[in-house]
């Protein structure tokens, strides 16, 4: 847990029990919409809790939020300034992310700009729709602290709600019908076993999951089935 175990208030802000002298705590959240603005609509319901997460953390004083966000076209880097003003930069992406890519070379290579300009402590993954897949691939040899909130079914289906075709709750469906569910519901073919491989692969990879609800937590372990995890917190 390294870093997170340190800083019990880091995403979850509390009353700091860090002291004055403690070193800032940078986090980095990974978004896959502008919090500012949005993408193509306005900020939903991830992106206004992350937006306002990075404000109260930076208000304590003692963590340095920044916000990574990838809409597929473009990428936002997100900062508050020394004003307490937000400021985003932004940089085209040279072949576009979708749900589909794995991982992407330009991605990781800003991603990996970032991680050292900004000393990054923390990554908390909040959704990785038009991002890669592969978080492994862009953290690269990074060493700090992964946490990732389960906003949604998104690990589990590409189709992020699992609504399947009748309009019912799905619960994951089964081999026999995910297929032609998933094509139906995003215009593409998609391995769901393959997909929920690489998803599996992420969680066990994080060192602290948060999920929503309970029946999420338990969806994503039954599921996913995950070899390695620690407990998902639910909040």
């Amino acid at each position: 847990m390294g870093v997170i175990s340190k800083v019990g208030r880091q995403l979850d802000p509390v009353v700091s029990t860090t002291g004055d002298n403690a070193p800032l705590i940078h986090v980095l959240f990974v978004l896959h919409s502008d919090p500012l603005e949005g993408s193509e609509f306005p900020p939903g319901g991830v992106e206004l809790h992350v937006k306002g997460l990075a404000e109260e953390l930076a208000f304590c004083g003692e963590v340095v939020p920044i916000i990574w966000a990838s809409n597929g076209r473009e990428l936002s880097l997100i900062e508050i300034d020394e004003n307490g003003d937000w400021c985003r930069t932004r940089l085209s992406l040279p072949n576009p992310i979708d749900n589909l890519t794995i991982t992407d070379s330009f991605y990781t290579q800003r991603f990996q700009e970032v991680l050292q300009e900004f000393q990054i402590d923390i990554i908390h993954v909040h959704h990785l729709f038009r991002s890669p897949l592969d978080i492994s691939s862009f953290l690269g040899d990074w060493s700090g602290g992964l946490v990732i909130s389960l906003h949604d079914y998104f690990f589990l289906c590409p189709g992020i709600t699992l609504i399947g075709q009748d309009g019912s709750f799905c619960k994951g469906g089964g081999l026999d019908i995910c297929p032609a569910c998933v094509k139906k519901i995003t215009g593409r073919q998609f391995d769901i076993q393959e997909w929920r491989g690489k998803h599996r692969r992420n969680v066990e990879y994080a060192d602290l999951l948060y999920a929503p609800s309970e029946s999420t937590a338990s969806l994503v372990k039954e599921v996913l089935k995950p070899c390695l995890i620690h407990d998902i917190v639910v909040r």
